[in-house]
């Protein structure tokens, strides 16, 4: 359990950081730190106050976050044609980089997804029937995890 505090800390930061993007907010300290606190108190408060309503919150949040990606998916799907206007990038950003630090940079929101896999055994207790219905949520999250994925890529 010593992992959490500090992913939801790391996950706060962030969120903070894409919020005062979004809102058009200065990234100054005051301001980050203003809403770091504030998504960390928020969802440790809910988690706190039931952890029933913690899991709605986190099944909510992940409908929200699909939603865009399907409506991308969706559109590419139906308005798929001539190639030819699309954007190629061309690694300019990390052309000043070495090899090693480009895909060491690359690596660390890779590993910090995978590292969401050491909270299931965690869960498991709070599970009802983990036996059978932790495998069943893990592989039915890789299925939708690739079906999103085959979506953007074909």
């Amino acid at each position: 359990m010593g992992y959490m505090p500090l992913t939801l800390s790391i996950i706060s930061f962030y969120s903070a950081t894409f919020t005062l993007m979004f809102l058009g907010l200065s990234l100054s300290l005051k301001n980050l730190m203003l809403f770091t606190y504030g998504y960390y108190i928020a969802v440790n408060g809910i988690n706190f106050i039931s952890a029933s309503l913690a899991g709605h919150l986190q099944k909510v949040m992940t409908i929200l976050k699909l939603i865009p990606l399907l409506g991308i998916a969706v559109t590419g799907l139906f308005f798929a044609g001539d190639a030819s206007g699309v954007l190629h990038f061309s690694g300019a950003a990390v052309k000043h980089m070495s090899a090693f630090t480009a895909i060491s940079t690359a690596m660390i929101p890779v590993l910090f997804a995978f590292e969401g896999w050491i909270f299931a055994s965690t869960v498991a207790r709070e599970i009802k029937n983990p036996q059978r219905n932790l495998p069943i949520a893990i592989m039915g999250g890789i299925v939708v995890i690739a079906v999103v994925y085959l979506m953007f890529t074909c």
